[in-house]
């Protein structure tokens, strides 16, 4: 499965696990982590294609992580902060259970999810064998495995063989407590009831771990100097995360997560083991580390996004639809309902006669491609041979017509570039071939949509952030740093009287930067799932893509790969090139269109032809340049 398909797979499964809208998936930078809204993955190369083993692991990721939007009550430990402050073991504890708990919710409610989990827990456990010889004495330290055996017990029945040996490689008796409690924990009916039970646990391990040495372990509340003895060596090369799984040497780990000197401040530990806060990261979060480095290194042909976490899809019914800049340019707030129906028709007025003469010629051409066919239950014609009973009956619409049907299985996305360089005379000229197109076309039976698409740092971004993106940028090797917009101006199933409004406002919507070929895949994404049997798209732009990121080689090799793996899907793709011929240079079929009337020459008759199925050449050098 290609990168793109499956990074927008993902934001739309999000939402249907935690059966909450603002749930989203993003792809940020080069880690992993949860907030309770929104959860973070890796950015992967849109190019690049994805395993089944990458994307069901990638899916069990997101499957537990949007487990506990779904059932975590993230109050918990906020009522329960005095207990875990300086008390690392308890945390862990906690986050063991809920991880059990939850998933077993996970899967009673879609059983679908367990393959994923499964792919999920067998990476993360082999991460923790691969990093932990067996013979570590520390696997007999209930103190240091208690926690992360939990999770092998209560992914035993479903998460694959490593969990059991996981389970074979420490202590019987931690192996046999483990079980205990992961099956204890099924009972448990709200969060507030597994902490309970992981308090529980909590003081059944100190227990152990006093019973084991003979001596106290120092549980009064600072435990993180009492039980902690490796040095930064060790601790650099084995350090398990938030759920207790360990991340081996070279896991990114960072020096705020090592331990401090246990006075309950930061991240203390318990016998090396490290927790950082349990609902920022869940640990499970291991299990991406070889796909970040299959899917997420940079170098020449990759094209990765460094954050879709403001990426937004814009129509005029939602409840924001402000675009601009923040504090940064004099732009203002542009907004899409800025025009209305009337402004709309003044504009199609002035156009009436090219709009006229594009739609006979589009009449023409479905004119000579017609099938003959019956209408029938008509109360006059031809005597349907199939309604002979009904006849004998006495019905009157037993006859049959003559008619003339034209099969337009097809359907067809307008795409309009909306940057910067697209503004005054040239969004215009966009907007009027835009409308000349949908009008032309609107009475056909043709499905279609109209997009635009621009990136730029919307309201809601601090400067701050933005400075900081700015930074990143030039460090990283990034196709881009800004948001991708994508702007909706009629939807398929709209009418077209619906929409005047929205397409009328186009024009004050050309502020930002452009990367064509995201927009082309998030576009025909949509355009695929169209049960149409022909699918068209037509590209209004003004040529090359420009963006802030790792210079525009990446940008351009990017969109000559998306129109090619398109073209390649089955769908026409056509760019229209606005006052400039350098559309040519990324859309084999294209052709430049410097005013309204050049759609009445080649452009309208080959677009007829290809609405109808025929494969076309369209060859620029035949439209009349002349301004």
């Amino acid at each position: 499965m290609k990168a793109n398909i499956f990074t927008n797979e993902l934001a739309k499964t999000s939402s249907v696990f935690g059966r909450k809208k603002s749930v989203d998936v993003v792809f940020d930078g080069d880690g992993a982590a949860t907030n309770g809204t929104t959860i973070k993955l890796p950015a992967i190369d849109l190019n690049a294609d994805v395993t089944e083993e990458q994307a069901a692991i990638m899916r069990g990721y997101v499957d537990h992580e949007a487990g506990h939007v779904r059932h975590t009550d993230f109050d918990v430990l906020k009522r329960n902060k005095h207990k875990l402050e300086g008390n690392k073991l308890l945390h862990s504890c906690a986050n063991a259970l809920e991880d059990v708990w939850l998933e077993s919710k996970v899967r009673e409610e879609y059983p679908g999810s367990e393959y994923n989990l499964r792919a999920t827990s067998e990476a993360v456990n082999k991460e923790f064998i691969a990093s932990v010889p067996k013979d570590d004495a520390r696997l007999g330290d209930p103190v240091f495995i208690g926690p992360v055996s939990i999770t092998w017990a209560g992914r035993e029945s479903y998460g694959g063989d490593t969990n059991e040996q996981c389970l074979n490689m420490i202590d019987h008796g931690i192996a046999d407590m483990a079980r205990e409690f992961a099956e204890r924990v099924l009972d448990c009916k709200n969060s507030g009831e597994v902490f309970e039970l992981a308090e529980e646990l909590e003081a059944r391990i100190r227990r152990e771990r006093d019973d084991e040495t003979g001596e106290s372990d120092g549980s009064d509340g600072e435990d993180g100097e009492a039980d902690s003895e490796m040095d930064d060596e060790e601790w650099r090369g084995l350090q398990p995360d938030v759920d207790g799984t360990d991340k081996p040497e070279g896991s990114d780990v960072s020096e705020g997560d090592k331990p401090d000197d246990g006075d309950g401040d930061g991240d203390a530990t318990t016998g090396g083991v490290a927790v950082d806060d349990v609902y920022d990261e869940f640990g499970t979060e291991v299990a991406l580390k070889q796909i970040k480095r299959d899917l997420a290194s940079g170098g020449f042909g990759t094209y990765r996004v460094m954050s879709t976490e403001h990426d937004r899809w814009w129509h005029r019914n939602d409840e924001r639809t402000k675009w601009g800049k923040k504090k940064r340019a004099n732009l203002g707030h542009h907004i899409m309902g800025k025009y209305d129906a009337v402004h709309y028709d003044r504009v199609l007025e002035r156009m009436s006669g090219t709009i006229n003469l594009l739609r006979r010629k589009l009449e023409r051409a479905l004119l000579a491609k017609q099938t003959r066919d019956w209408d029938v239950a008509k109360e006059h014609g031809r005597l349907d041979t199939k309604r002979l009973t009904a006849a004998v009956a006495g019905r009157t619409t037993v006859f049959k017509t003559r008619t003339d049907r034209v099969d337009m299985d097809t359907a067809m996305t307008l795409l309009i570039d909306l940057s910067g360089s697209m503004s005054g005379s040239r969004i215009h000229t966009a907007r009027e071939c835009a409308i000349a197109i949908a009008e032309a076309v609107d009475r056909t039976g043709v499905k279609y949509e109209m997009l635009g698409f621009v990136n730029d740092f919307i309201g809601d971004i601090p400067d701050d952030e933005f400075q900081e993106r700015v930074h990143d940028a030039m460090r990283g090797d990034w196709g881009r740093i800004q948001p991708l917009n994508m702007a909706v101006f009629k939807q398929f199933d709209e009418r077209l009287y619906e929409a005047k409004g929205s397409i009328a406002s186009m024009i004050e919507l050309a502020i930002g930067d452009n990367t064509d070929g995201e927009a082309l895949q998030l576009a025909h994404q949509r355009l695929a799932d169209r049960p149409e049997k022909r699918k068209v798209m037509i590209v209004l732009s003004d040529g090359q893509p420009c963006a802030w990121g790792h210079g525009t080689g990446k940008l351009d090799s990017h969109l000559k790969r998306t129109v090619k793996e398109i073209s390649e899907a089955g769908t026409e793709v056509v760019g229209i090139g606005i006052q400039t011929d350098s559309v040519a240079e990324f859309y084999p079929n294209s052709v430049v269109v410097h005013r309204l009337r050049d759609l009445e020459g080649e452009v309208m008759g080959q677009l007829s032809k290809i609405l109808l199925g025929e494969r076309v050449v369209l060859d620029h050098t035949k439209i009349d340049h002349a301004v």
